[in-house]
């Protein structure tokens, strides 16, 4: 029984193949997403077959360290595999590849396996929890959530209304895990995202957002401590329900190109 699934990709942007450009962040979180999906149906349900039967995978957490993106044209390898179980519960790493075999992406997350009929967490199936397929080793294991560096003084930046879209929208009706980094990174200050990279992605999905509805990102910088570093944390809330709906921490490394003027 194979313990670490992996699936081999050429990446491009599908209206101009020849085009060279990164791999948007967001981007490579669908891929992630979608090779966890395909490791799940390897060990015998797709995530169609969950949805019938009434059962779903829920993310709970993000923990990506960010060394390269890929580029367009670039053949790349993911690797995943499932690094710890307990009662509804999954952690489920990623590696990221490029031809050369050096790793561009780690990834932790934390994963629940829910009843959908009986709204409730479901006990997992056998297929996964068997200790065959377990490798019980973290991908990344940097945390930034209750560090001291988020106890400094966090000065607000950016308070922004977004309404949902049906484009925002997955399975469940409830907003794509992949759409919350979309709308933190899309609030980031044009001329910063021209400047750094994101090097680092760490987040917490406390409670879902549905379709129609309104969220409020409060986006807060962290002062650096170093200045080729910048830090935020963003709070994305659920406007109807008064709640906290995510929580999302990204690092950002400067340009080697920009380095110079430091």
């Amino acid at each position: 029984m194979k313990q670490i699934f992996e699936k081999t990709i050429k990446f491009y942007f599908p209206d101009n193949e020849d085009y060279r450009q990164k791999m948007d962040p967001v981007i490579l979180i669908d891929y992630l997403n979608d090779i966890a999906g395909k490791h799940s149906e390897a060990l015998g349900y797709s995530l169609e077959s969950l949805l019938r039967n009434g059962y779903s995978w829920i993310l709970l957490n993000w923990n990506i360290q960010i060394n390269e993106l890929p580029e367009s044209g670039d053949n790349i390898k993911i690797q995943t595999w499932i690094s710890r179980t307990r009662r509804c519960f999954a952690n489920r790493e990623f590696l990221v590849r490029d031809n050369q075999d050096n790793t561009m992406v780690f990834a932790s997350s934390r994963w629940i396996f829910y009843n959908l009929n009986k709204q409730v967490p479901g006990k997992l199936f056998p297929e996964f929890s068997d200790k065959r397929i377990i490798i019980p080793e973290r991908a990344c294991s940097k945390s930034i959530f209750g560090s001291s560096i988020l106890q400094k003084d966090r000065c607000q930046t950016i308070e922004t209304s977004i309404d949902v879209q049906k484009i925002d929208i997955d399975m469940l009706n409830h907003v794509h895990n992949s759409r919350y980094i979309q709308w933190s990174i899309d609030n980031k200050p044009e001329k910063m995202i021209k400047q750094y990279k994101l090097s680092y992605l760490q987040v917490s999905y406390n409670h879902e957002v549905k379709y129609p509805g309104k969220v409020t990102i409060r986006q807060f910088f962290v002062p650096p401590e170093e200045k080729s570093k910048i830090l935020f944390y963003d709070e994305i809330r659920d406007d109807e329900k008064e709640r906290l709906s995510a929580e999302i921490v990204s690092e950002w490394v400067l340009q080697t190109n920009n380095l110079k003027g430091i």
